[in-house]
């Protein structure tokens, strides 16, 4: 049960986290959204990018007429390419508890 509310609870904070950054970006361009794995939320296989969060931003891509550019990279990269302007979402942080 505390394992489904989390991911509840990350769902809706990307959703609304994406939700605004399509509300700045106004999908005039390709949004850079860079991903490492992270359990069910982010699946890597070679350069393929599933799971949750993957699936929520396909969603929003067909609803908003947005592009999502996902690409698989490791985790310690994740700040640096946010930090220098190539990464338009922050890095997911890991849940506390």
């Amino acid at each position: 049960m505390h394992r489904q509310l989390c991911i509840l609870r990350t769902l809706a904070a990307a959703a609304a986290a994406a939700g605004a950054l399509t509300a700045y970006a106004e999908c005039s361009r390709v949004i850079n959204v860079p991903m490492s794995f992270a359990g069910l939320s982010v699946l890597v296989n070679g350069d393929a990018v599933s799971g949750i969060h993957p699936e929520l931003l396909r969603v929003m891509s067909e609803k908003e007429r947005c592009t999502w550019a996902m690409a698989a990279v490791l985790r310690t990269r994740l700040e640096v390419l946010f930090e220098s302007g190539r990464a338009d979402l922050p890095p997911r942080r890991p849940a506390s508890r």
